[in-house]
């Protein structure tokens, strides 16, 4: 079950997901319809990012998302089903940090991670090492 939790950063609460499986399917629907703003409104530090780097313009960060990370990550998807890579795997049972991808996985440079949070687990951060 996918709940809302209280987003600080936005107007629309965070969703908060029980299993792996769910969150995966958020993200890939957000990519399969280019839902790019409905996606980092679910960011948590995407507004912290976002108010650091500000000195480079209003929107820089808003903009590098889109042009380097988002794009990439949708060509990822569109070659290989982020449902299917991660179909048969879950959240950690005794961890509160979970990632995926990153370092030239399968997701190339691009990491996304999450953070267990009393109503289930949320998108902290969908980033680029590169």
């Amino acid at each position: 079950m996918v709940q809302k939790t209280k987003n600080l950063n936005m107007d629309t609460p965070h969703l908060s997901f029980k299993t792996l499986s769910q969150a995966v399917d958020f993200i890939a629907s957000c990519l399969d319809q280019n839902q790019i703003l409905r996606l980092t409104g679910q960011i948590q530090h995407f507004e912290q990012d976002r108010q650091r780097t500000q000195k480079l313009g209003p929107d820089y960060h808003a903009n590098y998302f889109a042009t380097h990370i988002f794009t990439q990550l949708q060509q990822i998807h569109t070659r290989s089903n982020l449902r299917e890579i991660y179909a048969e795997q879950n959240f950690p049972n005794n961890e509160t940090f979970h990632k995926l991808g990153g370092h030239m996985a399968e997701l190339g440079c691009i990491h996304i991670d999450f953070q267990q949070q009393a109503n289930g687990w949320v998108i902290q951060n969908i980033w680029m090492c590169r």
